[in-house]
């Protein structure tokens, strides 16, 4: 684990039910508001978050279609 931590690349997951806070805890750790909060659930997917210069979406269906979308495109609660 330490050599992860040494290499600034490692996974961490966020488990738990519905509407317990799991996209607020992100959003405090990275101290953004990356993730989408809401009184409903907004998240039902699995979400994987990369270190970049600059914020950008890209969404892999099942198909294994790639898409990318504006973070302009998104509104923030």
């Amino acid at each position: 684990m330490e050599d992860k931590l040494k290499e600034d690349n490692f996974f961490l997951a966020v488990l738990g039910q519905f509407k317990r806070g799991k996209s607020t805890f992100i959003n405090a750790i990275l101290e953004d508001e990356i993730l989408p909060t809401g009184v409903v659930p907004l998240t039902s997917a699995v979400l994987t978050i990369h270190y970049a210069p600059e914020v950008s979406i890209e969404v892999t269906y099942k198909t294994r279609q790639l898409e990318k979308i504006s973070p302009r495109n998104c509104t923030k609660s």
